[in-house]
């Protein structure tokens, strides 16, 4: 059967990304005779928990909340400090690392990170083959000296959480949950990127790669390949190659995580992708709410004059390796 069990982690914070995705979700993926999706909630409000049981019903689709906040109440035991940003503070990042845990009667969870767009199908995921390895992750752009202070070995995949499959069955055969509190309890407490650090580091052998097309970042737009992997210093060993670079127009899933443009949900921002961003804001319960603005500093404006204009930079004079003293002096 044509099945799909989809995972969101959100606080009220993230509630209303969480929504604008699981519209994008809901609205590509229609063919799917059974798409049911889950959300770790982490103290949310009663108001925006129904937006998102709402949107459900719009859909005719199954929508469960799960609340997490027993759970985690292991992980503040251990003296962690809650992940803190410019738009959550608390522990809902830690519920990602439970996920088997909380939904432990389903053969196979795709988890998706509430500033996604799914623009695409991704009903593949539910079947693909990830030879015999319990999570499937795309790769991310990291450089190098990021790895070095993870004590990662610099010719290793580093990968990205925003987009995750768990094999749930390999997941509990290789304890993976086991393991990572482990390391939580005698090696490292707190990672700066959370889960990803900790998947990453604790995780690195039973890894799946999946296309890039399933977790296409903001860094994409900004740097052609070449570009990117000389401003990121990435080899063809632990990232993907020319022939794996997928174009914006080959995207299933979107994800607007970093410091690369400002996040759509903003009213100003200049990101390639706000105009179909605001499409599924409109069709949302939060459509009458007035986006924020974001401080549009240098760094962002720089990002945007090098989007707009770098193609036609490069097609000149190929200037790509110029990007990387653009990111070292400003980003």
């Amino acid at each position: 059967m044509n099945e799909i069990n989809v995972v969101y982690a959100s606080d009220d914070h993230y509630a209303m990304m969480a929504g604008i995705s699981m519209i994008s979700l809901f609205e590509n993926n229609k063919p799917c005779s059974k798409l049911t999706v889950y959300i770790l909630a982490d103290n949310m409000s009663k108001a925006n928990k129904e937006k998102l049981y709402g949107i459900g019903m719009m859909y005719q689709r199954d929508v469960y909340l799960i609340d997490t906040s027993h759970a985690l109440k292991d992980i503040k035991q251990k003296g962690i400090n809650g992940y803190s940003n410019a738009y959550s503070k608390g522990y809902t990042a830690y519920a990602r690392l439970l996920i088997p845990d909380f939904i432990a009667d389903k053969d196979r969870i795709v988890y998706l990170d509430c500033d996604t767009l799914i623009i695409g199908d991704i009903t593949e995921l539910g079947q693909i083959d990830m030879h015999e390895k319990p999570l499937g992750l795309a790769y991310d752009c990291c450089q190098n000296k990021y790895k070095r202070y993870l004590s990662l070995d610099e010719k290793e995949g580093y990968y990205n959480t925003g987009v995750m499959i768990f094999d749930i069955g390999k997941w509990k055969q290789k304890q993976c949950t086991q393991r990572i509190i482990w390391h939580m309890e005698h090696i490292q407490r707190e990672y700066p990127l959370v889960d990803q650090d900790f998947i990453n580091v604790v995780l690195h052998n039973d890894i799946f790669c999946l296309d890039m097309k399933y977790n296409y970042l903001s860094q994409y737009y900004l740097y052609p390949y070449y570009g990117l992997k000389k401003v990121y210093d990435l080899d063809d060993g632990y990232f993907y190659k020319k022939e794996q670079y997928a174009a914006p127009d080959e995207a299933s899933v979107l994800h607007f995580c970093g410091r690369t443009f400002i996040r759509p949900w903003y009213c100003n921002s200049k990101h390639p992708s706000k105009k179909m961003y605001d499409y599924y804001y409109s069709l949302s319960p939060w459509q009458r709410e007035v986006q924020k603005r974001c401080n549009w500093t240098v760094p962002y404006k720089i990002q945007y004059l090098l989007w707009r204009y770098a193609p036609t930079f490069v097609a000149v004079g190929g200037g790509v390796y110029d990007a990387k003293a653009f990111h070292e002096a400003v980003l």
